[in-house]
C-alpha cells in the first residue's frame, strides 16, 4: 500500500490503496473523452462556419463594428456559441450538427469534473466500487458523445449513454460522500450519522 505522509503539527498519513492507479488510468479516459468531444466539435465548425465564401456574409458587419484593419473576422465563426450572430444565416440542418456537437461538449464539460473529483476522493477508501462506477461513466460518455455528435440528439444510443454517465455520477457522489465521513471520523474521532455507519461498516 503506497503512503503519502505530511510532516509538521496536525498533519496526517493519507493512504493509497493499491488499486488507486487504476482509478488514475479510467480520470485519463474521461478526460480523453472530453477532448475527443472538443474536437469533434471544432471540426464541426470549421466543416461550416469555415466553408467557402461563408464568413464573407459578416465582413462588412465586422469592419462597421470595430474598423481597425487588425482586428480580423475569424474564419471558423468565433466566438460564435451555434445561437449568435454568425449562426442567423445557417442552414436547419448546419444548426443541427452544430448545436448537436457543441451540446455533446458540453455535457462532457459540466459532468466531467465532478466525476474526476468524486472518484478521487472516493478511491482513497472504497477503490473497487469507485473503479466499478468510474467505468461505467467512462463506458457512458464514450456512447453519449459519439452518439450525440454523429447521429443528433434524439437516439436511443445517446440515452442509454446519458443515463450510464448520470447514474454512475450518483453512485460515485455517495461513494465520496461516505469517505470524507470515514476521514473525518478517523482524523478526528468525531461520529458520522447512524445511517452511513450501518451502510458502509464505519466502525469496522
Amino acid at each position: 500500500m503506497s503512503q503519502i505522509l505530511t510532516a509538521g503539527e496536525g498533519s496526517f498519513t493519507l493512504s493509497l490503496p493499491q488499486p488507486f492507479p487504476v482509478t488514475l488510468l479510467l480520470i485519463g479516459g474521461i478526460a480523453l473523452s472530453q477532448h475527443y468531444s472538443t474536437l469533434a466539435y471544432l471540426a464541426a465548425r470549421k466543416r461550416i462556419f469555415g466553408q467557402i465564401k461563408y464568413m464573407d456574409n459578416f465582413k462588412d458587419d465586422h469592419r462597421i463594428a470595430f474598423d481597425n484593419p487588425h482586428k480580423l473576422i475569424h474564419p471558423h465563426g468565433d466566438p460564435d456559441s451555434v445561437d449568435g450572430w454568425y449562426s442567423k444565416l445557417l442552414s436547419y440542418r448546419e444548426w443541427y450538427i452544430l448545436a448537436s456537437a457543441k451540446r455533446a461538449h458540453q455535457e462532457q464539460v459540466e459532468n466531467s469534473t465532478p466525476a474526476i473529483v468524486f472518484q478521487l476522493i472516493g478511491a482513497l477508501k472504497y477503490p473497487w466500487p469507485v473503479i466499478g462506477a468510474g467505468a461505467v461513466y467512462l463506458i457512458g460518455t464514450w456512447i453519449f458523445a459519439r452518439s450525440y455528435t454523429k447521429d443528433g440528439a434524439n437516439t436511443g444510443k445517446k440515452c442509454i449513454g446519458r443515463l450510464m454517465m448520470r447514474g454512475s455520477l450518483w453512485v460515485l457522489a455517495g461513494i465520496a460522500i461516505v469517505t470524507s465521513a470515514v476521514m473525518i471520523k478517523e482524523t478526528y474521532g468525531i461520529e458520522v450519522p447512524k445511517g452511513l455507519s450501518k451502510m458502509f461498516k464505519l466502525g469496522s
